[in-house]
């Protein structure tokens, strides 16, 4: 897996980001709960994060 790291400025000495979470993100309008849907892009570092974070995938694997 390929990384970009990013320096980003803020109230610290020094910080960066592994790389960009989303690359798009397109609006395709309610559910029938009314909550928004949409088609999200990520790269492969944002995905594995996604994975994990809402699906408990500890693994690249399927």
């Amino acid at each position: 897996m390929q990384i970009n790291p990013i320096e980003i400025k803020g109230n610290w000495d020094k910080g960066y980001v592994m790389d960009k979470h989303s690359i798009s993100s397109t609006y395709l309008g309610e559910e029938q709960y009314g909550r928004p849907r949409y088609d999200t892009i990520r790269g492969e570092l944002g995905e594995l994060v996604y994975q994990l974070k809402y699906n408990y995938k500890l693994s690249k694997k399927t």
